[in-house]
């Protein structure tokens, strides 16, 4: 019997500990206190189907190392793991603190999105743009002088489209710095590159996806098993994410392409073991990487679990312990997870919002609202800034398109502009 610890913050812990094999694991999960009614419960439920685990809850989010630290080093465990991209890290170099076979030196600076470009470049530069790193202002006063607009500007370690904008002239990308500056947000580096234009990969019957894509895949010992192809809904100004859908309707051929990209990617970046969800923009001479993550994409297990019979989380267990990953077959029908977001790009209030709503339809796995009327909803924080998500399954994609369609009109929003600074750009000079 091998003991792993899992660790969760206030995420859905039915995605992360789903039918773990009891046979051959011990599990701890140590987990966040929910800070919503609504989770509250969904915790209470997990607890009382999985009571055969050991459930040590910590007050905020900041215990959960501290806590599995004290763990490990009392009793003796066989890996521990996270999926919060915040948490990779630590967790990580908490392993290497306690002896745990890890991850630390090979994915510590692998959420960086200039080492990612800088490392693709080196092996494959067919796969990545050139990005110039900027550490504050006189950065981007030099940088912006010879750099050829428009261009996209980005956060080097912040996740869910957070504080991304796509800048068009020298004059536009200062005035964006300077209003950065001025909210404090250089606490962290930002990145400057060509602003990839994408192209129609799917057809032109296509009026769902967006032109960029997710690859899903799981590494142990360095052997690659690639899961999918993850198609992406239309995004919502300036760049926030609206969803993933499985499988994709992109054919083989293609699929193919991208799963070659993401393994030259996963090689260039020397990961050995673990989950990856890796971020691709589809373009006219081909794929371009947007980001690697050294983790599962927040919603695809349970997509996994709801249109297929492969045990993902069992298989990711096994790639942080260097055992050999099992070949996922085909999924039964469609799934997907929405995320329901407001406005053209500039900051609104929610003048009218059904946060009521419920459904009564056995193709809707999941539901939430958690925003309500008087809200601000400010597109600077990217994905989170949604009003609320959903899982779903369908027979087709396009069903699950549909089944979205339906939720929509339920929430009945109605949103006007707030005061504030817009991350789109109205003009030109």
């Amino acid at each position: 019997m091998k003991k792993i610890m899992i660790l969760i913050n206030d995420i859905d812990p039915n995605i992360y500990v789903d039918n773990i094999d009891t046979s051959i694991y011990d599990t701890t999960v140590v987990y966040q206190k929910p800070v919503s009614k609504a989770m509250e419960n969904k915790f209470k439920i997990c607890i009382e189907k999985y009571n055969v685990y050991t459930w040590i809850m910590v007050e905020r989010k900041e215990n959960l190392i501290p806590k599995a630290k004290e763990l490990a080093i009392k009793e003796k465990f066989s890996t521990i793991i996270s999926f919060a991209e915040d948490m990779i890290i630590p967790t990580e170099c908490l392993k290497k603190e306690v002896g745990i076979k890890n991850r630390y030196e090979e994915i510590k600076n692998i959420t960086n999105k200039f080492y990612q470009r800088e490392m693709v470049s080196k092996f494959y530069p067919e796969l990545s743009t050139v990005a110039h790193k900027i550490r504050d202002k006189k950065d981007a006063e030099v940088i912006a002088k010879n750099f050829e607009f428009p261009g996209m500007l980005k956060p080097v370690s912040m996740a869910g489209s957070r504080l991304a904008y796509k800048v068009e002239s020298r004059k536009h990308f200062l005035e964006v710095i300077e209003e950065l500056a001025k909210e404090e947000f250089f606490h962290t580096d930002f990145i400057l590159e060509e602003f990839l234009l994408g192209s129609e990969w799917y057809g032109k019957e296509n009026v769902f996806f967006d032109d960029y894509v997710s690859v899903e895949s799981i590494v142990s010992n360095g052997k690659i098993t690639h899961l999918a192809v993850s198609s992406k809904p239309i995004i919502a100004k300036p760049f926030r994410e609206t969803g993933l859908v499985v499988p994709s309707t992109l054919s083989q051929s293609k699929q193919n392409q991208l799963y070659e990209a993401a393994s030259k990617v996963i090689r260039a970046l020397n990961y050995k073991n673990g989950p990856t969800h890796i971020e691709l923009k589809l373009t006219p001479s081909g794929p371009k990487l947007i980001e690697f993550n050294p983790r599962a994409g927040g919603p695809v297990p349970f997509l996994f679990q709801t249109s297929s019979e492969y045990p993902i989380i069992n298989q990711i267990i096994q790639s942080y312990l260097g055992e050999e990953v099992g070949k996922f077959s085909c999924f039964n029908n469609s799934s997907a997870f929405f995320s329901f977001q407001v406005g053209e790009g500039e900051k609104v209030i929610l003048d009218e919002i059904n946060d009521k709503v419920t459904f009564e339809d056995k193709n809707i796995k999941e539901f939430f609202i958690f925003k309500h009327k008087g809200e601000i909803i400010d597109p600077a924080i990217g994905t989170s800034a949604m009003i609320g998500f959903a899982y779903v399954v369908g027979e087709t994609p396009a069903k699950c398109m549909e089944i979205r369609d339906k939720i929509w009109d339920k929430i009945n929003v109605k949103y006007s502009e707030s005061k504030g600074f817009k991350n789109e750009y109205k003009g030109d000079s």
